[in-house]
């Protein structure tokens, strides 16, 4: 995943993430990430959750 306004990936030595910065209802469910060198591969699966903002508007007279 290249960085863009949505993911911003993030990588320290051996230690690899990936922030998501905006989030939408669609976007919910499954996600798997799976990684792979000469030795092998392995994969982890993370759910992602997204609450609606609530917003509240008001005018002042």
């Amino acid at each position: 995943i290249k960085p863009s306004k949505f993911f911003k990936p993030k990588s320290d030595g051996t230690k690899h993430q990936l922030f998501i910065l905006e989030a939408y209802a669609e976007d919910a469910g499954l996600y798997k990430c799976v990684v792979s060198n000469p030795v092998g591969t392995t994969a982890s699966t993370a759910t992602l959750k997204v609450d609606r903002k609530l917003t509240v508007e008001f005018n002042i007279i």
